[in-house]
């Protein structure tokens, strides 16, 4: 199956030796998911042997995905195959931990699905943690809501408010913990937010949700800036900003909204977007 894969190079004097990301997000996975896309995915990543992957979230698109016997089997199938590439790090989002029901949406706890995962070799999952990599001075740290994700995303609909009560706290604390002489990476599923805080000692944050502001592959690389047609999460949102590609935040640090593995698998999207990925490839300046 074809990819779009999306590419971004950075530059950065904290590193000792270029280094390549490969990330992933909302896959949206459920019994309607195009499963040749896994393995497209798979087959992409052992081709390219990048030092390091990434899923931003919404791994599924509902949370009752995961106490689904064979879904639950093939996604984990799947992370053990990228991690048998390169060591990947996972983070959850508001689909992989809310579940629709009647048309309502409730809080379920995935807690148990993503600690097993942890079992898997090679695979980290973070939920409000730093992982410290053997090499490089680089670490990685993860955001993660929990059971406050319904109050976040479908009470408050990401307000400014709900973000400094249910996430700015969870930020604050990683940060304070982490070598500001070290390349820092926060992994965070919506940039909504985030993108327009500051940040302190991150020198790369890494979204997804935004579902590229529903801009075709084809119109990416020629529309500049990181604004998108729209964006339905909640309400509807016309022209967002940050919701696609990178863009620069305070103390020159970097974000990066990464386009969507699948368009919440409605069928006429499916006909206008590609699965997509990208690439962040890392260069030391020293």
């Amino acid at each position: 199956m074809d990819l779009y894969l999306k590419k971004h190079l950075i530059y950065n004097d904290k590193i000792n030796k270029d280094f390549t990301i490969f990330t992933l997000s909302d896959l949206h996975i459920d019994k309607n998911f195009n499963f040749e896309i896994l393995k497209s995915l798979i087959n992409e990543a052992n081709s390219s042997k990048p030092h390091s992957i990434f899923i931003l979230g919404d791994l599924v698109n509902d949370a009752s995905v995961l106490f689904d016997f064979n879904l639950k089997g093939i996604i984990k199938d799947f992370i053990m195959s990228l991690g048998l590439i390169s060591p990947v790090f996972i983070i959850r989002g508001e689909r992989d931990l809310l579940s629709k029901e009647n048309k309502c949406w409730k809080s379920m706890n995935t807690d148990s699905f993503y600690e097993n995962l942890k079992d898997i070799n090679n695979v980290h999952v973070l939920l409000n943690n730093t992982f410290n990599l053997q090499f490089n001075n680089v670490s990685i740290s993860g955001q993660d809501l929990g059971k406050n994700a319904y109050q976040f995303y479908k009470m408050y609909d990401e307000c400014l408010e709900a973000y400094f009560y249910y996430v700015s706290s969870d930020i604050r604390k990683m940060e304070s913990a982490i070598d500001p002489n070290n390349f820092n990476m926060l992994l965070i599923h919506s940039p909504i937010n985030p993108f327009n805080r500051e940040f302190i000692n991150y020198s790369l944050v890494l979204s997804g949700h935004m579902l590229n502001g529903y801009v075709p592959c084809f119109l990416d690389n020629i529309l500049p800036g990181d604004v998108g047609f729209f964006m339905t999460n909640g309400k509807l949102r016309l022209f967002p900003r940050n919701s696609r590609g990178k863009v620069s935040l305070d103390r020159q640090a970097i974000g990066i909204v990464c386009p969507p593995v699948n368009y919440d698998n409605n069928n006429i999207l499916k006909k206008l977007y590609k699965p997509s990925a990208s690439y962040i490839h890392v260069k030391s300046t020293k």
